[in-house]
């Protein structure tokens, strides 16, 4: 009946990461891995016999990896909109929203050596 449960609900979170997990004797939450027991594998597979994941470590680099993945997509979305920028105003008006992404630029997640050189060759477009 577990098992069925569990792989309900992993199948209706289809869109997010489903982490399966139970708490120990000990006190201690730790994943568990719902395919091996539909394989009939029983809790004891994984890269060692009773080596178990705790769920804090789990849910500590799932956390890192949205983290990087959200860094990424801000890092794109400025470079989209420098692009746009570049391509629909000239003069005042890409002065204008230069300065304005410019202050984007604050921010430590979107600042790096892509963003810079395609700034400086916006600067420049200014300025033909």
């Amino acid at each position: 009946m577990v098992l069925f449960t569990t792989v309900f609900f992993q199948r209706s979170c289809s869109n997010y990461t489903f982490v399966s997990y139970r708490t120990l004797e000990c006190g201690t939450c730790v994943e568990t891995d719902p395919s091996a027991a539909r394989l009939g594998c029983g809790e004891e597979s994984g890269p060692e016999p009773g080596f178990k994941i705790q769920l804090s470590i789990k849910l500590r680099r799932l956390l890192q990896d949205v983290e990087v993945q959200s860094k990424a997509h801000m890092k794109e979305k400025f470079l989209a909109d420098l692009r746009k920028a570049r391509e629909t105003w000239t003069g005042q008006e890409l002065i204008r929203a230069l300065q304005g992404m410019r202050r984007r630029l604050d921010d430590p997640n979107i600042l790096s050596g892509d963003v810079i050189l395609n700034m400086l060759i916006s600067f420049r477009y200014k300025l033909i």
